[in-house]
């Protein structure tokens, strides 16, 4: 027959834990103010015990090719990188000016001038959260290739 725990309470506190043997009865068991314990007993998926991690991935979708001003995404979200290259000889003077909005106004997230010099394809890390969208503003002249990646 089964032992019922302690003033046939559904768990136990036990200031030590309590070793149980095989074919041991067992109660829950409590700390001090009635939390239960428990534990992982098995990994989780992405568990490195080796190197004591759980990895993850950073996983980003992406805009296409901008090269005038555009809405990437509504609603909250994340930006990751933003990437540059040019596609012609020499870039025109000029800004795109990153937003969290859904047009070209409210909070500028990211702000970049371009001169008339050439210049090899380079991307930025960002990593910034923006709230209700995001929006690329222009004034170059659809001479410089931007790509962004966010989620």
């Amino acid at each position: 027959m089964a032992q019922q725990s302690k003033f046939g309470n559904p768990a136990n506190f036990n200031t030590t834990p309590a070793t149980r043997s095989s074919n041991d009865a067992s109660a829950l068991e409590v700390d001090s103010v009635g939390n239960l314990l428990i534990s992982l007993n098995t990994l989780l998926a992405g568990e490195d015990l080796t190197n004591n991690v759980l990895k993850t991935e950073q996983r980003f979708g992406s805009s296409a090719v901008l090269v005038a001003d555009a809405q990437v995404k509504a609603g909250a979200g994340f930006l990751h990188t933003i990437t540059f290259s040019q596609n012609d000889a020499a870039p025109t003077a000029g800004t795109l000016i990153v937003y969290d909005s859904l047009t070209e106004t409210g909070t500028i997230l990211f702000n970049h001038t371009f001169t008339t010099l050439v210049f090899n394809p380079f991307s930025i890390i960002l990593d910034v959260s923006f709230a209700t969208g995001l929006y690329f503003g222009f004034t170059t002249t659809a001479d410089v290739n931007v790509v962004c990646s966010f989620r």
